[in-house]
């Protein structure tokens, strides 16, 4: 949707997830802070962390361009539509050397009222050529701040609030990006300019008006630039790779949040398991007959699972085996099913089998803990305060009630949602969808994207119970078949599915890569990655112990084990070209919707 800290009181994170993506952290920091912060709050989503930032900081390249210091001045810099409202030389104790400029971007046109994005350019000394955009995270309102290892390989940085301050008033990053009240006005409805700005508008023309200053203050113009965002992040890399194609040579969506529908499935999620005391316990118990069942379909019983729509498991033998009650295994089983309206047509993909308890040290904000509350806690109920400020809940609430509806006070349980049966509206679908188009990429419409050879990387987690990962994974089909066929379509655009990784990091499968090298190398070199190594450390912390690596393979390809190394060694592992395990579909698939028509 990054690997660092999140849930921290200060710009000092990284992106969280849901719908949120990077910023600049240690992990040290990550777990001091995600112990002070109430479950309530609920860092959840997923810490995020671009998994790119894992890995061992790099020197920067040889013959990279230097500039005087002192062209970082407000008076020296300018542009027409900027505003600059600071810019000053730093250098870091442990850090790179760089100018830091913020100000603001007015928005204007492209059908919405006049806007105002904030944004932040770092630049580098000595500098690469390369600007990298940060996507944003949750619902945006604060701006990302750069990861030090791309800093140190010589990228200018960019990023933005999206159009908005979220919670003007509070200084914690999790409160700004959770933050809804901006999308509409107290008897005004939409707040259109606002919206237009997170959806489509303040990522391009920030991009547009902003690259000036990077030449003017190198002297030189930018060769290559790239865009790098997860979860809403990822919403907007694959937005802007249909729509700007021109803006970037280069993408990378993590976690992607593209579903038409954009919220349904939340408050579906949410209506499903609200009333089902679930403890973490017994979806740990769930996991280990998961694990059982479907960790060596892929030919290797390793404890990870690759393909877990290939496998057959059923959860309702659970209930035989006294494991769930009726109801625990009746819920479950709704939430790893596709979800459709009252009509019956296809919504979205169900929910991933993998891993639904968490994982790591902020268990409780993994797995399905973002959509319960403890019923057996005092007070606590599916209507409380409790189950209102779950994450998942709060972004149901953005998602539908106010970029769908325009009205937040909008009740996402309500009969504008579901009809008298618990069915949900067609009607309400498409109001959602209708909201929502201007700012989902539609795999039908990447014409403009293959013309210009630009390049996309989509990476996803097979654990990621915030946005499920067979989203990308019909997303890509659909893009194939619309392209041509696989073969065609991989020489711009690859997806890799990270087998028990959560939303953007985390997880018990490694969940620390690199895609912005591999990225650079396939725009430098149009050469395609045929696998990207993601390693696994304890904690998920860096400067701790590896615990093992494997590769990511290009879809529909699995790694395959060389049966006699060691499983936990990336080298024992390889991809095959022609493999095509990840289309193969038992019942948890065929359950979970795949092979459904989404677009």
């Amino acid at each position: 949707m990054l690997i660092g800290s999140v849930c921290a009181d200060s710009l000092n994170v990284w992106n969280f997830g849901l719908h949120m993506s990077r910023t600049d952290a240690n992990i040290n920091a990550r777990r001091t802070s995600v112990r002070r912060i109430p479950v309530a709050i609920l860092c959840m989503l997923t810490l995020l962390l671009v998994p790119g930032a894992a890995s061992s900081k790099s020197n920067p390249p040889s013959g990279m361009a230097t500039v005087d210091a002192n062209r970082c001045t407000a008076a020296f810099l300018s542009a027409p539509r900027v505003t600059i409202a600071t810019a000053m030389s730093i250098t870091p104790k442990e850090g790179t050397p760089r100018c830091v400029i913020s100000g603001e971007v007015r928005t204007e046109d492209d059908g919405a009222p006049v806007g105002l994005a904030h944004f932040q350019l770092n630049l580098p000394m000595p500098w690469n050529g390369k600007l990298l955009f940060n996507g944003g995270g949750g619902f945006n309102g604060f701006i990302p701040m750069p990861d030090p290892n791309t800093l140190a390989q010589g990228y200018a940085s960019l990023s933005t609030d999206s159009g908005h301050v979220g919670g003007p008033n509070t200084a914690s990053i999790v409160a700004k990006a959770m933050n809804s009240d901006w999308m509409t006005r107290p008897g005004r409805g939409r707040n259109e300019a606002a919206v237009a700005d997170y959806l489509y508008r303040a990522i391009h023309q920030v991009r547009q008006t902003v690259s000036p200053l990077i030449a003017k203050f190198y002297g030189s113009s930018i060769s290559r630039s790239y865009f790098w965002g997860c979860s809403n992040g990822g919403r907007e890399a694959m937005f802007n790779a249909m729509k700007n194609p021109e803006d970037f040579d280069g993408f990378i969506a993590g976690d992607p949040s593209i579903v038409p529908a954009l919220g349904i499935q939340e408050i579906w999620k949410l209506k499903v398991l609200r009333d089902v005391d679930i403890p973490p316990a017994v979806l740990r118990r769930v996991d280990a007959a998961v694990m059982k069942a479907c960790d060596s379909v892929d030919g290797v019983r390793d404890g990870l699972i690759q393909n877990p729509a290939a496998c057959g498991f059923d959860l309702a033998t659970l209930e035989k085996q006294r494991i769930l009650s009726p109801r625990q295994a009746k819920a479950l089983t709704l939430y790893t099913s596709a979800i459709r309206d009252e009509t019956g047509a296809f919504i979205e993909p169900g929910g991933t089998i993998s891993a639904m308890s968490g994982s790591g040290p902020q268990e409780y904000a993994n797995g399905l803990a973002g959509y319960m509350v403890d019923p057996r806690a005092p007070g606590n109920s599916a209507t409380d305060a409790a189950f209102k400020n779950l994450i998942q809940y709060r972004t149901a609430v953005g998602l539908v009630s106010g970029i769908g509806f325009g009205d937040l006070s909008l009740d996402i349980f309500g009969p504008k949602i579901f009809n008298p049966d618990g069915g949900i509206r067609r009607k309400a679908v498409t109001q959602v969808e209708k909201a929502w188009a201007p700012g989902i990429g539609d795999p039908n419409k990447m014409r403009e994207f293959f013309r210009l050879n630009r390049k996309l990387i989509i990476y996803h987690g097979l654990a990621d119970h915030d946005t499920t990962p067979y989203e990308s994974q019909l997303y890509y089909e659909t893009l194939a078949r619309a392209n041509g066929g696989l073969t065609k379509t991989e020489k711009n655009a690859r997806l890799f599915l990270a087998p028990g990784m959560e939303h953007c990091r985390g997880g018990p499968g490694p969940n620390s890569f690199d895609p912005l090298q591999a990225l650079d190398t396939w725009v430098e070199h149009d050469t395609p990655p045929a696998k990207i190594v993601a390693k696994k450390f304890v904690d998920d912390d860096p400067q701790l112990p590896l615990q093992r690596s494997m590769p990511l393979c290009p879809y529909p390809a699995i790694a395959h084990y060389d049966g006699h190394g060691n499983v936990n060694d990336a080298a024992a592992w390889n991809c095959v070209a022609t493999d095509t395990t990840l289309t193969r579909y038992d019942l948890v698939g065929k359950r979970a919707g795949l092979g459904d028509t989404w677009r």
